[in-house]
């Protein structure tokens, strides 16, 4: 389990207390850190790597829910991902701000994310590993998802992007394109095509 928390130290510790009397720990980095050691959160490699990735927007989180996501990556599996997650989301996400942004995932209450490590020879295969994971869990996901983690699919992207914004999101997006961008340069995120 990761956490982070915007507040005081203090308030912090009250906070995963609960958490770290829920079973016995392993392991326990939670600190006080500055802002720049966010990253170490998550202990992210710091060196490039060759991944693929899928993520499922998730509608809910119940029993069966975590069944199938025992079933599908527990130590029974045989699953060869190097990291499967369930985030939760809402509080300040779902917040609306003051000027209307393009954040296309408020509502979700939680998202999952995989992420499998192979060289080019093995990408194949653990894009099928990825593909079975996100259809084990697809009896609880959403249409919508957050755009942190989609993965980037030449063949797909656009559909993919179009998928998550939502067509009126997406259009809409497409039209200030046109506007301010209409050569597409700032296309190496994940590309919204001036409309």
């Amino acid at each position: 389990m990761r956490v982070g928390h915007l507040g005081p130290a203090a308030e912090g510790e009250q906070l995963v207390t609960p958490l770290r009397a829920a079973a016995p720990l392993l392991l326990d980095t939670v600190a006080e850190r500055p802002c720049e050691q966010v990253g170490d959160i998550h202990v992210d490699p710091v060196r490039a790597a060759y991944v693929t990735e899928t993520t499922v927007g998730l509608r809910e989180l119940t029993a069966d829910t975590l069944a199938a996501f025992v079933e599908l990556t527990g130590p029974e599996s045989g699953c060869p991902l190097a990291s499967v997650e369930i985030r939760a989301l809402g509080g300040a996400l779902d917040r609306e701000p003051p000027v209307p942004n393009s954040v296309p995932s408020r509502g979700i209450p939680f998202v999952t994310f995989a992420v499998g490590v192979a060289g080019p020879s093995g990408a194949g295969l653990m894009a099928g590993h990825l593909a079975a994971y996100a259809k084990g869990m697809a009896a609880w996901g959403d249409d919508r998802s957050i755009m942190n983690f989609l993965a980037p699919d030449a063949e797909r992207e656009e559909a993919d992007v179009r998928a998550l914004f939502g067509g009126q999101r997406y259009d809409r997006l497409a039209a200030v394109k046109r506007r301010y961008d209409p050569r597409n340069m700032f296309r190496l995120n994940h590309n919204v095509r001036p409309a």
